[in-house]
């Protein structure tokens, strides 16, 4: 199950496990890469080629960029074992350029490339990273793939910059991908040391990214390039903990017992559905546990647990009561919009 703990020994043999079948999976595509090789090489010494050698090493260079963007390594594979025949030096059509600029200048910038491990996730690879200086960093080359830029400044917060290095394409250029965003300013901001306190706030960089048109699951059969400039989205959910206090507050269980009275609705208490609220609250503002609902028993509630059960209104007037409360310099609270809430969840790809 997902709860086990990764160090149990069950785990372990499954993780093992898993790594051994990746691994047979590649030596499976690595030789059936060399089959599909072979097997077309001896069609075409009995057929005729209509394509020039420079046509053709064109048009495999376009195909192993795209069985890149597959993953399909079976293609790969092949591929480039055909233009390995023609001479071609692999490197210019695998690669891409970066430019790093920021605010302030003279961060040290660390390129490392993301991974997908056996199981999905995606993994950075300290192995492999890239010492790219400090920055400006101006059009330095990077194998084509997803990579974690860290920028590091003395007095700044240590920015985490997600990029997506494309055969072609510069990175930070106003020319990227034929002027997308040449009207964007793509200067890395880098916030000072206690600009934000770090155990509650990320900091998400300004930058492209490529997300779904629509935000349906069965709609999702594409991706696009937005921009979402830099903010900052909290690390954890809202807890009950928190939201507590506001139900506490005198003036909320004053609107909360007349919403009672008066039109038999439980307004601001999280509800399991309409008229079943997770927990009660009485007069004098004590909470308690939910009621029964028929062979229903009441939701175990702790403190602990993620907020659920709030209306979009509901939810915003917690944050107004919350923002009414904040240091005046602090700037307000709100619920990220979907493109941050995309971005912040998706990095780049």
């Amino acid at each position: 199950p997902g709860y086990a703990s990764p160090s149990s020994l069950r785990k372990k043999e499954l993780f093992a496990a898993r790594a051994h079948a990746g691994k047979l999976q590649q030596e499976l595509d690595r030789l059936q890469g060399e089959i599909e090789y072979n097997l077309q090489r001896s069609r075409e010494a009995v057929e005729a080629v209509n394509l020039t050698g420079q046509e053709r090493i064109d048009l495999y260079i376009t195909l192993l960029q795209d069985a890149r963007r597959r993953r399909d390594r079976v293609d790969q594979t092949k591929l480039k074992l055909f233009l390995k025949d023609a001479g071609v030096d692999l490197r210019a059509p695998l690669e891409g350029q970066i430019t790093i600029i920021t605010d302030p200048p003279g961060a040290q910038a660390t390129a490392y490339p993301l991974r997908d491990d056996i199981g999905g996730v995606r993994q950075l690879s300290q192995r492999e990273a890239v010492d790219m200086g400090r920055t400006p960093v101006k059009q330095a080359d990077l194998p084509a793939g997803s990579w974690l830029v860290t920028l590091n400044q003395p007095g700044h917060i240590t920015v985490f910059l997600p990029v997506l290095i494309e055969p072609g394409e510069h990175w930070g250029s106003p020319q990227w991908h034929g002027g997308r965003f040449a009207d964007r300013d793509w200067t890395v901001s880098l916030p000072a040391q206690d600009a934000f306190d770090r155990n509650l706030w990320c900091y998400v960089p300004a930058g492209p990214f490529q997300g779904s048109p629509a935000f349906h699951l069965d709609a999702a059969t594409s991706l696009e390039w937005f921009w979402v400039d830099s903010f900052l989205i909290g690390r954890q959910e809202v807890h009950f903990a928190e939201y507590e206090d506001y139900l506490r507050d005198e003036a909320t269980v004053s609107r909360i017992i007349q919403s009672a009275k008066e039109k038999n609705v439980f307004i601001h208490v999280p509800r399991l559905e309409a008229t079943l609220p997770i927990f009660q609250i009485d007069g004098h503002g004590n909470l308690g546990p939910g009621a029964t609902w028929g062979e229903m028993p009441p939701r175990p509630y702790d403190a602990s647990f993620v907020l659920s059960g709030l209306s979009l209104d509901e939810f915003e007037d917690y944050l107004e009561w919350r923002n009414e409360r904040r240091p005046e310099q602090e700037p307000p609270l709100r619920l990220p919009r979907a493109r941050e809430w995309e971005k912040a969840s998706r990095g780049v790809d």
